[in-house]
């Protein structure tokens, strides 16, 4: 019975509120809507990037599954401060609803404009295209080489549901004879409510990466040096793969998860070993005259 100075708890007040459903995070190639944004996206990152660093000259810029990226020669590497920068320019494009708008050309007229900007990288994509030659611009004064599809302003982009992620190393045209380029990899979604979600899978997946958690608890190591996929299990000071245990008093709760990646890792080692065994025998004893029914 509830006393003076309290009130009945009403049924509906006490009921645990329903879980929220799940945050779907639907690929590239499974999201029309999805492929626009993501496309659109990189046009507007490039054009931030040429605004900030004139000097920059652009290269390609596709989607991927989680997002986009797009290839830069810069004489000056990437900074984190550089991303904020990019970021902010991009959301000052987006807030002025920039019309995105196909145009098809001849291939003398596209070759006319990419000179005239002096990017060289885009003269040698156009020697690659059949026609018709198209060209998406991106206001006035921004364009690029592109089939498309884009939405059809900038306005249809999110400024709260996407993010400059990461700065990377490429090859142009992947052939490490070539000039070597920046990419700038970056995701973005219909809602804030999926980068949110993107974000936290990405940190989740960080924290359970059984490399980063071998390293930092001194249980393996994976050394390209001895040898690639390599694992050199580290245990209390032993080198021994079998019988492998994991000290209690370094793990808590992650102590099923610790096993059963340092077992994949272990695993995985294995495997690869007796690939290039199998690999190896038989660079040996090919040709060798055995005798009929023998097997090596």
């Amino acid at each position: 019975m509830a006393g003076p100075d309290r009130k009945p708890v009403s049924s509906a007040a006490a009921t645990t509120p329903a879980p929220s459903a799940p945050v779907v995070l639907p690929k590239t190639s499974e999201s029309s809507q999805l492929l626009k944004i993501r496309h659109s996206m990189s046009h507007v990152m490039a054009m931030a990037v040429q605004q900030l660093f004139p000097k920059a000259r652009v290269t390609i810029g596709p989607w991927t599954e989680s997002g986009f990226y797009y290839d830069f020669d810069n004489p000056d590497p990437f900074t984190e401060a550089d991303l904020k920068a990019i970021k902010k320019g991009m959301i000052k494009i987006i807030n002025k609803k920039v019309p995105l708008e196909r145009v098809e050309v001849t291939r003398a007229e596209a070759e006319t404009k990419i000179k005239a900007q002096n990017e060289p990288y885009k003269l040698e994509i156009l020697e690659g295209l059949q026609d018709p030659i198209t060209l998406y611009t991106l206001g006035e004064d921004w364009w690029d080489l592109c089939a498309g599809p884009h939405v059809e302003h900038t306005g249809q982009l999110n400024a709260k549901a996407f993010e400059l992620e990461s700065v990377a190393g490429a090859y142009w045209r992947g052939d490490e004879t070539k000039a070597q380029l920046q990419r700038i990899y970056g995701t973005a979604w219909e809602t804030a409510e999926q980068l949110a979600e993107h974000k936290r899978r990405k940190e989740e997946a960080l924290r359970r990466d059984h490399r980063r958690i071998g390293k930092d608890l001194d249980l393996f190591s994976i050394e390209d040096e001895a040898g690639a996929g390599l694992v050199k299990v580290v245990m209390n000071g032993r080198h021994d793969v079998k019988n492998v245990s994991l000290d209690p008093s370094l793990i808590s709760e992650d102590k099923e998860m610790l096993e059963d990646l340092l077992a994949a890792a272990v695993n995985d080692a294995v495997r690869r070993v007796e690939s290039s065994q199998k690999d190896m025998m038989k660079g040996m004893t090919d040709g060798f005259p055995f005798p009929p029914g023998f097997k090596p």
